[in-house]
């Protein structure tokens, strides 16, 4: 995007105050090499130019010593010395005049006029003009050995090339706009600012959200895979076969059932690497599924997924009207606009389209209906496997939904401190993250009702991001003694009594109300969730620090 000037001057800064004795120790390393620079100007820098100038060539040189940043992450990277960096002078020749379609051909005529007279590293020959890095950099690269014993970088590029990797995009659509009648194919950044541009016009997709996609595509490391007819097609790295298949078309996308790599048949969810060859199978009576959102790394293979659920989901909206209808009536619940808003984030969804699918086809219902209105009577109880499946499917204990009637703990709304003109609202703990008393807390109104989350809680910061104004400041009241509801996950080595050690700890020693606990071992290693009411964060944290303590208790981390 032409900010690498920008970038490198940063990071040379930044290195300089945050980390100066190591600045320091390579800059001096580098200042002791000066006289390297005057020798390389007449066993190198000269000879080159009457070579370029013998064999006609219109031309510019630039010569360059390696950043005091970019040794040292080479150092730490690629764990070699100071002394074993090949690159640390570069030479770049930019050809002058030269026709796109002869851009190639010329750079390797300069490339083989070099290595005849000085000898290239074999391993360090770069190709960036026949394969473009995805970000559009172009460019010949090999490091040869001089006459005084110095690795030096040399880069062969057009001027059009050495532009596109100075000033970013904006000059490669100026040459475009300049010269119509030379190829204009679509450059690998094209489709990413293309991607990138989808994504900001999809007005359901949180700040978050754009931000973490947009982060996923920009692409460090690339694999090259092969069509059946030899085509390339560049993903990054960990790509599946189902971004392989919506690469290709969006059509086989949608219809793919798996894929031969290399003659060999594999399935959809198949990691990619390097050189595979890949043939997509496909089939007309497969569609997605909302698993196949998970199974995708790039964001055009999810984009197209999430549009594609989304308008199939159209489709059940009447009928998850009619169950809305029905479980209201039986809950005694209006049908108001705030109500389904009230289940939509209950269920954590973005949009009405998706919470009338969950309706329509069972996978929202009477249970989810009595936890989010307070029709649960929530009575404490031993919860076993069927409510906390998810727990044990999942490498993320966090996600699991703990039912929390809306009437517990009526007196947590005298617990926060507010604005004063939000203090008439009922006060609500969020019960997607739970606060207690001690944490930074921040309130979201959402129908008529102040709900408070933890100040770093993922849907809070979401809900911020799209309704600014719906933010109100909180603080908890000093002196308030209130119960709250949290939880903690747990690994655990099993063992005979490791359940009676865990519940007398927690109900005798630290006198605390357990609302539910689960527990699963398999093949040794337990799982588990505790639901207990603490009174602060300083409970709460000494919960987790006793319950570590207790023999073959591994992780303990709040949820």
């Amino acid at each position: 995007l032409g900010l690498y000037n920008i970038k490198t001057e940063l990071e040379e800064l930044v290195m300089r105050y945050t980390n100066p004795d190591r600045y320091n120790e390579i800059a001096a390393k580098i200042a002791a090499t000066a006289g390297t620079e005057e020798k390389l100007k007449k066993c190198l820098f000269e000879p080159v130019r009457e070579l370029l100038d013998a064999n006609g060539y219109a031309y510019r040189l630039k010569t360059r010593v390696k950043s005091v940043y970019s040794c040292w992450k080479k150092i730490e990277n690629k764990h070699v010395d100071f002394e074993e960096i090949y690159d640390l002078y570069a030479m770049r020749i930019i050809l002058q005049g030269v026709s796109r379609e002869h851009e190639k051909e010329e750079c390797f005529k300069v490339y083989a006029l070099i290595s005849e007279q000085f000898p290239p590293n074999p391993t360090r020959f770069r190709d960036w003009i026949t394969r473009p890095k995805n970000n559009g950099y172009e460019s010949l690269q090999t490091t040869v050995m001089t006459p005084i014993g110095q690795w030096v970088e040399i880069q062969i590029r057009t001027e059009r090339m050495d532009t596109i990797a100075e000033k970013g995009m904006a000059a490669h659509f100026l040459y475009k706009e300049q010269h119509p009648d030379e190829a204009t194919e679509i450059n690998p950044v094209e489709e990413w600012l293309m991607q990138i541009r989808s994504s900001l016009e999809n007005s359901e997709k949180s700040a978050l959200d754009l931000v973490e996609e947009f982060k996923q595509t920009l692409y460090t490391n690339e694999i090259y895979i092969f069509t059946p007819k030899g085509k390339t097609i560049i993903l990054p790295n960990h790509s599946t076969v189902l971004d392989f298949a919506f690469a290709v078309h969006s059509d086989l996308g949608y219809h793919c059932i798996g894929a031969k790599v290399n003659a060999k048949v594999v399935p959809i969810g198949y990691v990619l690497h390097s050189g595979d060859q890949v043939e997509v199978l496909k089939s007309k009576r497969t569609e997605p599924t909302d698993e196949w959102v998970e199974i995708a790394r790039t964001s055009h293979a999810k984009e197209c997924l999430r549009d594609w659920l989304r308008e199939r989901r159209k489709d059940y909206r009447e009928e998850g009207e009619r169950r809305f209808a029905e479980l209201a009536k039986k809950f005694k619940i209006p049908v108001t606009v705030n109500n389904i808003a009230r289940l939509r984030h209950h269920l954590k969804l973005t949009n009405d389209i998706d919470l009338y699918y969950k309706l329509a086809t069972g996978d929202c219902g009477d249970k989810d209906f009595a936890v989010c209105f307070g029709k649960d009577k929530g009575s404490p109880r031993l919860i076993f496997l069927d409510d906390y499946k998810g727990l044990f499917g999942s490498s993320s204990p966090s996600k699991v939904e703990t039912p929390i009637p809306e009437t517990f703990n009526a007196t947590n709304k005298r617990a926060f401190l507010l604005d004063e003109v939000y203090e008439h609202l009922e006060t609500v703990p969020a019960p997607c993250c739970k606060p207690v008393q001690g944490d930074q807390v921040v309130g979201i109104v959402q129908d008529g009702k102040i709900f408070v989350h933890r100040s770093n809680c993922k849907d809070a910061m979401n809900e911020m991001a799209r309704h600014e104004n719906h933010i109100v400041r909180a603080k908890w009241r000093e002196g308030e003694k209130v119960s709250f509801l949290t939880g903690v996950a747990l690994t655990m080595i099993d063992r005979k009594g490791l359940l009676q050690d865990i519940t007398r700890l927690i109900s005798e020693d630290l006198d605390l109300y357990i609302r539910a606990i689960t527990l699963e071992a398999s093949e040794g290693v337990g799982r588990g969730i505790i639901m207990v009411y603490v009174s602060d964060l300083e409970v709460l944290n000494g919960l987790i620090e006793r319950l570590r303590s207790i023999k073959g208790v591994g992780e303990v981390k709040r949820i």
